[in-house]
């Protein structure tokens, strides 16, 4: 009986910190909608945690996440004790120092092999000026360790006392160089400016065993389908050269830290159907497959396997996570670890050992560990959401759901080759309304069918609420030539792919128009804009949500900080024939053909987006006449960080819904 009592108390402590008491929840956090109360609050509280912010190190025994203490957002640790046998739950979770990184985005989170520090990039009231800053483990002080206009991509060497990281001297597509900061003495020298044949860009470092040189990721001439690497002679970095051949098209090719020998580095690249893993001579140049994956790669690292040299390699997809060893001794023979229906993200591999975190639609996450060597390895759970909560995070059944588009695309999924066919999941509440007429879907119009957990669709569900979340075409997660299937194209087909995807829901539901709404956030916010003021023929939604979504593609390429993705996706606007696609494909100039109320969501610190978009368009609808509201998330920055900017986007989203859907249309 001991057991249970020590897991209440952890369970009331961890609901103390993060402000779950029911006395809060009656004041604040619950939703309205309808005849329902939604306790969004108590929903988002069963995994307080970033869903991206996670690394681990099993050599130290930690699992580090960014994790929300109230009002403030900390890093926590979870120390994971040395039997496998122990399941923690994610209420063990401690604070780490009393640092606030609710103001800031951060990425690149990491655990210091040396001696256990955390590092990462970070930036200040979500400018997207990131730089690199350091935290104590045991004191929590946090330091920061450079101070450049935006830091964006950094590696430390193996010992942990240099830095080398690639400093941009403004947004998207201005001039950068490389830097390496000594840790000890603190000096900080330019080691190479960039010029058009490789400047550096959003991306990774790789550094050569004996620190000879580093491997980098470039853009010739700036254009994201002309993706490299360049190495670097830290010896004389002036003789820096590019590896790949650059008349093949690719996109963010990356070297990783593996190095199969000095002078041979594992790369992965997306160059043809799918993206792989491939071996790199820096001296010669060679550039040897390794893998022969039809799904992306989503995870490749070498390690000694029985005294022999194999790549773990993990291809993932909507539909689940399959593991491989392939042979390194120039046979490439490959063994099947494992398969699981589930996304699985790589924390840490270490004396063959693997520590992965997992998601699927049903499950908001799992720490698991494997032993690579075992004939047959399993994953053993080491940590695991508090009992009890599943009652409160699950509000969704869902499926998977395969439909028509218009064309003969090639769909790579599960195992399979499909033509003509689109993925998504449909997620149906548990409680659905009683009457037909009170039923509402939503279909997600970019970003979608993703294999992992959504509280935002949760607190739809609990409310009564379908959700449709499809993957069009240039979708990122499911081969590289589907990806690339709309470069060029924007606003195009893959827009013709949401309508059909919305017959689909129709066919399935059987829902009239009025009562099916489209929304997106960041490029969906466009595609739902788009959709919604294109010709497509029938009436397809009675209703639109846009978050932090753009109408004017040249306006956004003028006052973005990713330029270089506009040009990937939209064009070159050099080209007049591309500058006129972009004004028609503009939601902004084909107002007249909104017939549907929209509700625009944005925060006025965003940077990816800028806040200006959504406040012009919303005069300019109302100056026609169309029906249009628009929340603005003061301090919020692209993506709403703070729990009360996600309550306050979620409850005008529901009130808009209440007002808007209808079987009759609004």
């Amino acid at each position: 009986m001991r057991m249970p009592s020590i897991l209440a108390g952890r369970l009331l402590a961890w609901a103390l910190l993060i402000g779950l008491m029911p006395t809060l929840q009656a004041r604040e956090g619950v939703l309205k909608f309808r005849e329902r109360d939604i306790d969004a609050l108590s929903i988002l509280s069963t995994h307080p945690f970033d869903g991206a912010r996670w690394t681990a190190s099993l050599r130290h025994g930690k699992v580090l996440a960014l994790g929300y203490f109230g009002d403030v957002q900390h890093a926590a640790v979870i120390e994971l004790p040395p039997q496998r046998g122990a399941v923690l739950s994610t209420a063990d979770a401690k604070p780490v120092g009393q640092h606030d990184w609710l103001s800031s985005l951060t990425h690149n989170w990491q655990i210091r092999d040396s001696d256990g520090a955390y590092f990462l990039r970070a930036d200040s009231q979500h400018n997207e000026q990131f730089n690199i800053f350091s935290i104590d483990p045991n004191s929590g002080a946090v330091t920061q360790r450079t101070f450049a206009h935006s830091v964006i991509a950094f590696s430390l060497n193996t010992t942990g006392t240099k830095i080398a990281y690639v400093e941009r001297l403004g947004p998207e597509g201005a001039p950068t160089r490389l830097r390496l900061l000594e840790m000890v003495s603190g000096e900080d020298r330019i080691l190479l400016e960039d010029n058009q044949h490789h400047p550096f860009s959003w991306g990774y470092i790789s550094w050569q065993p004996g620190e000879q040189g580093l491997v980098l990721t470039c853009l010739v001439n700036g254009e994201r389908r002309r993706g490299n690497l360049t190495y670097v002679p830290l010896d004389n970095p002036g003789e820096a050269r590019l590896l790949l051949d650059q008349n093949i098209r690719r996109t963010f090719p990356r070297a990783l830290g593996s190095w199969v020998s000095a002078s041979e580095v594992l790369a992965v690249s997306g160059e043809g159907t799918a993206r792989n893993a491939y071996r790199l001579n820096v001296e010669s140049g060679a550039w040897i497959p390794v893998t022969d994956l039809k799904s992306n790669l989503s995870f490749a690292q070498v390690i000694n396997n029985n005294g022999g040299w194999s790549l773990l390699a993990l291809a993932s997809d909507p539909l689940g996570t399959r593991g491989y060893l392939y042979e390194l001794d120039g046979s490439f023979n490959k063994r099947q670890l494992f398969s699981v229906r589930e996304f699985l993200a790589v924390l840490d591999v270490y004396d063959n050992r693997l520590l992965v975190r997992h998601s699927n639609p049903q499950l908001p996450f799992a720490i698991s560990e494997m032993t690579l060597t075992d004939q047959a390895p399993q994953l053993v759970p080491r940590v695991v959401m508090p009992p009890g909560s599943r009652e409160r995070y699950r509000q969704c059944r869902s499926r998977a759901v395969t439909f028509d588009t218009f064309d003969d695309i090639r769909l790579e999924i599960g195992g399979k080759s499909l033509r003509g066919q689109l993925h998504g999941f449909l997620y149906e509440p548990l409680k659905p309304p009683t009457e037909a007429r009170h039923r509402v879907a939503l279909v997600q119009a970019f970003y979608g069918g993703d294999n992992r957990f959504n509280f935002n669709y949760q607190i739809y569900c609990a409310a009564g609420i379908s959700v449709f979340s499809p993957a069009p075409r240039g979708t990122p997660y499911l081969s590289s030539a589907f990806e690339r299937a709309n470069d060029g194209d924007f606003g195009g087909a893959e827009i013709t792919d949401v309508a059909y995807a919305s017959d689909a829901l129709r066919r399935l539901s059987s829902m009239a128009v009025g009562q099916i709404g489209l929304f997106g956030h960041s490029h969906g916010g466009y595609a739902t804009l788009r959709a919604l003021t294109a010709n497509l023929g029938q009436p397809r939604w009675g209703f639109g949500i846009s978050n932090s979504g753009f109408s004017d593609i040249y306006e956004q390429y003028s006052h973005s900080n990713i330029k270089q993705w506009i040009v990937k996706e939209a064009g070159d606007p050099q080209d007049p024939q591309v500058l006129a696609r972009w004004r028609a494909r503009s939601p902004r100039f084909h107002l007249d053909r909104l017939k549907v109320p929209v509700l625009l969501v944005h925060g006025d610190r965003d940077r990816r987006v800028p806040y200006s978009q959504s406040k012009l368009l919303f005069e300019l609808l109302r100056g026609h006449g169309k029906r249009a509201e628009l929340l603005t998330l003061e301090g919020a920055g692209h993506g709403y960080t703070r729990t009360r900017d996600r309550l306050r986007a979620l409850q005008a989203t529901l009130d808009f819904i209440d007002r808007h859907a209808s079987p009759t249309g609004s």
